[in-house]
């Protein structure tokens, strides 16, 4: 193996606060395509605590330093030291004006981070270190200034934005004008945006809670047409955080622009959100509902950062979870909300279930592998070599579920008081998880009196893994009591192998429901201060490694409905009787607790399918899982959008995920030949409901999207069946759908269950009218490289295509992230031949946009789970990939981890 350059860890220990106050820092920037200058003047002052230190760090990188100057004195190149990426001025004055100028080169930028071009016009990404690459600073985000910034660029740009109120913007000569804009809040420098180009504006006025006029502005280079829905999610998320928080806008105006090539999906710099182009554009006729559902979702957790990680940000990286955890949670709040709003009853309940199911399905298909492979690490990690390595989903989702076992164990108005007081004191200020956990452990100390068992909550943030929660329950007829008894067990992951220790008990708020044979909840009176009991839920209060609770009155042996609304990001190992599973699954109120009944039994039913195939049996069916499907399909009392997620077999990471070892292809087979059985045995039912949902070819609403839920769910178990003569009726509903929706969705099942002759002729009528589209041709790449039927010639076929780049994130995504995510047949081929594509195309992706290879590189994290001969295969391109000499910091850091290389 070759030895790489080493790369130092960043501990979490060795934190020690910067030395100067930034108080005040001015940008000019002079701008050009090839070559922009910035001068930047920062009023500096020494901390009286550090008044023995007399030289100032800063940092930058691919930038060129023209001059420095303090106090309006040139320095020369003995007062100052560059040394990699590191700038040391000496011997400053306690109190100075340093001035530094350079040159940075947007058009050579394939990273996308700091200063950058697309489609000609200027953009800047910071988060999380990219401000070092448009100047010299202390790019750190415990530092806080505030920032006034004059942006001076070719009149042929119609819009000059940076963050905070507009001064002016005038023209200083035939060819230049200038802009000057003052930000009144401090932030750090990954807040900062710069956006300098020619976009068409949707703009809309609105009075905030208190009534002040505020400026609400979205810019596109596409038709205004296709932002009103964005500005309609943005004006959703105003409401929501002034009605559920108090929480109001605090600048005049706030804006959004959409830019094609960005990495991620937005950005919160503080009054100009910066987003990738496709959470902002829609239209019925180019958008899928899912589009419309990420849009929403994303410009709310984008405006929610406001507060939760712009006027209170993180102290430094290792606390990310602070403000992407909480602003994650509050998104899922916002969303349930939206999701629910309109509908009454059982309606209502049923449809927040449908958010809080996609977040478990996110959750337990992303970020529970992370958390049981080598790039495992605890919500508050200890260490990081490359910081970009960690957006993760265990910061984002895991952090999310810590912060709503909070919100539960205080309930809605102890959350809202922590949430107060969190403003109160920190408002403007750098801080950490501790200072946010601590508000929650006064109050929650507050509301149970001499309770002392909340200690253990804080081992969420510091210790890695996923905990796994042992139920045992004892019923006795002769005095009708039940006991439950709960163990823990959380295994060392990642680098807690190498230390060895034994972890403390995480604690758990685990909510039960005890039920009879005929579903009806036992109603449960207890005084055991270690449980809390809201109508027919218990909510076990679990500290300890092993705890139990009696339960009397209890008439006839009990069915357990655990782990109700998915109360803690814990796995359940339960030995369920009988047909505990199926009453759960027909008569349990609890909605989330329903649809878990039904994916336990389906993903039973697919290890049966495995065990099936490797004894050369016939394929046979539990008959109780499709009377179960029978039932629910044929319940006019359930929603549509429900009813959907219900009858949806789990998808393959999950199913992996249950598994020792994984042989992807085979549970791709197994979970396909399921839907065909419950395709073929149900078929009248699915064709009826298909029927039934026809009305649902118009504009998105909340009904409608979960109307064609059902309605294409229904479609893919028809076509999977390939017993229905519906084919025809399908393929005429593409052609004339209007309605992207229902259009993809019934491309993809042609192209996996129809023949291959037709499909092609789908594929190129959705080509020939869509080409000049970028955005609906990501899906035409997306629905091929993730297809059953596509294989690994189709998708380098495919790189042949014209509109394909390796330049643009959302292209790249769309078909090699696709196939190598999405494909198990193709990826997991017996020949390696797919972690061989894996491979180079990470090595490829690496020298033009490391954000975008260490993300790739992430698929095979799990390798070594792998069955044999293809966990041989799978090490051998991990090892092409740690050889390559010029790999990035950031893949190097994923692949030796994976690796288990010291």
């Amino acid at each position: 193996m070759n030895n790489h350059r080493s790369f130092c860890k960043t501990n979490l220990q060795d934190y020690k606060p910067y030395p100067y106050l930034i108080d005040q820092i001015d940008l000019q920037f002079d701008l050009d395509f090839k070559v922009t200058r910035v001068t930047n003047t920062m009023y500096v002052e020494r901390k009286a605590e550090f008044e023995n230190c007399t030289n100032i760090i800063l940092y930058g990188e691919e930038i060129k330093l023209l001059s420095i100057s303090i106090n309006d004195i040139c320095l020369n190149k003995s007062q100052y030291i560059i040394k990699e990426n590191i700038l040391i001025i000496k011997e400053i004055p306690c109190k100075s004006f340093i001035k530094i100028a350079s040159e940075c080169f947007p058009n050579k930028n394939f990273s996308m981070i700091g200063l950058y071009i697309s489609n000609g016009n200027f953009f800047t990404q910071c988060e999380p270190e990219g401000f070092r690459r448009i100047t010299w600073f202390a790019d750190r985000p415990d530092v806080m200034s505030r920032y006034t910034v004059t942006v001076r660029a070719n009149k042929k740009y119609s819009i000059l934005l940076s963050n905070g109120n507009l001064l002016y913007k005038k023209d200083i000569s035939n060819n230049i004008t200038e802009a000057k804009w003052i930000d009144p809040f401090p932030k750090p420098s990954y807040l900062f945006a710069l956006v300098v180009g020619n976009f068409n504006i949707r703009e809309r006025s609105i009075k905030t809670i208190s009534g002040r006029n505020i400026k609400l502005q979205i810019y596109s280079e596409e038709s205004i047409c296709y932002t009103e829905w964005a500005m309609q999610s943005l004006i959703n998320a105003i409401r929501w955080d002034e009605k559920k928080y108090n929480l109001e806008l605090d600048l005049d105006r706030f804006m959004l622009v959409a830019v094609r090539d960005f990495n991620m999906g937005a950005m919160e710099n503080k009054g100009l959100n910066i987003f990738n182009s496709s959470y902002i554009l829609s239209s019925h006729e180019t958008s899928t509902d899912y589009d419309y559902n990420n849009i929403e979702s994303t410009i709310a957790h984008e405006y929610f950062h406001n507060w939760t990680g712009n006027r209170v940000t993180c102290r430094d990286w290792f606390q990310l979870s602070l403000k992407e955890g909480l602003t994650v949670f509050r998104e899922q709040e916002f969303t349930s909300d939206m999701v629910s709003k309109n509908l009454n009853g059982d309606m209502s309940i049923s449809a927040r279930a449908i958010k809080r199911i996609d977040d478990v399905i996110y959750l337990r298909s992303n970020q529970f592998p992370e958390d049981s492979g080598p790039m495992a690490h605890p919500v508050r990690p200890d260490n990081y070599k490359e910081i970009s390595n960690f957006y993760t989903p265990t910061i984002y989702e895991k952090g999310a579920e810590i912060i709503r076992m909070q919100h539960n164990l205080l309930g809605t108005e102890g959350f809202r008081a922590a949430m107060d007081k969190y403003f109160q004191l920190y408002d403007g200020m750098a801080v950490t998880c501790e200072d946010f956990i601590n508000i929650v452990e006064s109050i929650y100390y507050s509301k149970n009196h001499n309770s002392t068992n909340f200690k253990n909550f804080k081992n969420w943030y510091t210790q890695a893994g996923t905990p796994t929660v042992i139920v045992k329950m004892d019923y006795k007829h002769e005095s009708k009591s039940c006991t439950i008894t709960l163990s823990q067990y959380c295994n060392n992951v990642g680098s807690e192998k190498e230390e060895n220790k034994e972890k403390e008990p995480f604690f758990i708020p685990f909510s039960i429901s005890i039920l009879d044979k005929n579903g009806n909840p036992y109603k449960i009176f207890s005084k055991d201060k270690n449980l809390s009991i809201d109508g027919e839920t218990i909510t076990l209060k679990f500290f300890q490694k092993k705890q139990k609770w009696i339960f009397e009155e209890i008439s006839d042996l009990p069915v357990l409905s655990l782990l109700r609304n998915f109360s803690a990001p814990v796995k359940v190992k339960y030995e369920y009787k009988n047909n505990d599973l199926k009453i759960i699954a027909l008569h349990d109120n609890d909605y989330f607790a329903k649809w878990e009944a039904v994916q336990e039994l389906s993903i039973a039913q697919v290890f049966s399918i495995l065990d099936q195939i490797n004894c050369g049996l016939d394929i046979q069916i539990n008959s109780d899982l499709i009377y179960i499907y029978n039932k629910i399909i044929n319940n006019k009392n359930l929603y549509c959008g429900y009813k959907a997620k219900i009858l949806t077999i789990p998808n393959e990471k999950t199913i992996a995920e249950r598994l020792p070892i994984i042989n992807p292809s085979a549970i791709a087979i197994a979970r396909d030949l399921l839907i065909r059985k419950i395709g073929e045995y149900l078929l009248p039912l699915w064709e009826n409901t298909f029927v039934d949902n026809q009305d649902c070819d118009n504009t998105y609403s909340i009904d409608l999207y979960h109307k064609r839920m059902l309605k294409n769910l229904s479609a893919r178990y028809i076509m999977a069946s390939n017993t229905s003569d519906m084919f025809n009726i399908f393929e005429k509903h593409f052609y004339k759908s209007k309605n992207m929706t229902n259009c993809i969705e019934l491309l993809s099942n042609i192209i996996d269950f129809g023949d291959s002759n037709i499909s092609n002729e789908l594929l190129s009528f959705f080509y020939n009218k869509w080409y000049k589209n970028s955005y609906v041709m990501d899906k035409w790449f997306s629905v091929q490289a993730a297809s059953r039927k596509k294989n690994l010639n189709d998708i380098k076929e495919l790189m042949s295509n014209k509109y394909f780049t390796f330049k643009n994130p959302n292209r790249v995504r769309s078909l090699i992230f696709q196939f190598c995510i999405n494909n198990a047949r193709g990826m997991h081929n017996a020949d390696g031949s797919g972690y061989n594509f894996w491979s180079e195309q990470v090595i490829v992706l690496d020298s033009l946009n490391q954000e975008l290879s260490s993300s790739l590189v992430r698929v095979l994290d799990n390798w070594s789970s792998l069955i044999p001969n293809l966990k041989d295969k799978a090490q051998t391109s991990l090892l092409e990939i740690y050889n390559k000499r010029d790999i990035s910091r950031n893949v190097l850091e994923i692949v030796e981890k994976s690796l288990t290389i010291k």
